[in-house]
């Protein structure tokens, strides 16, 4: 799977008339690195993706609108295959995947339109654990506070 989605951008992209592979070589450099940021970043949609399941089973499919999060989890993707083929092979080649890969999203779900890695919902979605983990530390921060100031008023 992880691979097949790897060589599905790549034929999109070649029937597009871009060329962004310039020379052999580079084609071939870059083709050998992408597997790996490709495994990455479809490692971690996966894992988002299965996490999404699992609370949706807990609180009931008819409860949840999973478009927001889902669109959010491939802009993710979308986003991580930028980075990680900025790292392998140049930014105009990690440019050109990544926009591949959110185009056919957006392409198989018409809704994606409106959810792009940097905007508000995603940025949300995507790090809503960090927030509640800062949400707790800082309410049991909050807490710690009234304690002591009540055992210095004694």
């Amino acid at each position: 799977m992880k691979y097949s989605l790897f060589f599905i951008l790549l034929t999109i992209g070649a029937t597009s008339g871009q060329n962004v592979f310039s020379g052999v070589g580079n084609f071939i450099s870059c083709a050998t690195s992408l597997p790996g940021a490709v495994t990455k970043c479809y490692g971690a949609l996966k894992e988002r993706l299965d996490l999404a399941d699992k609370a949706e089973n807990q609180i009931g499919k008819d409860k949840v609108d999973r478009t927001a999060f889902n669109c959010c989890y491939f802009a993710e993707f979308s986003h991580c295959l930028d980075v990680e083929t900025d790292k392998k092979c140049s930014s105009e080649i990690g440019a050109y995947i990544s926009t591949l890969s959110y185009d056919a999203v957006k392409t198989l779900n018409s809704k994606c339109d409106d959810y792009s890695y940097t905007s508000p919902t995603c940025l949300f979605i995507i790090y809503l654990n960090i927030i509640v983990i800062v949400g707790l530390i800082l309410l049991a921060l909050a807490a710690l506070s009234c304690v002591v100031s009540c055992l210095c008023r004694r």
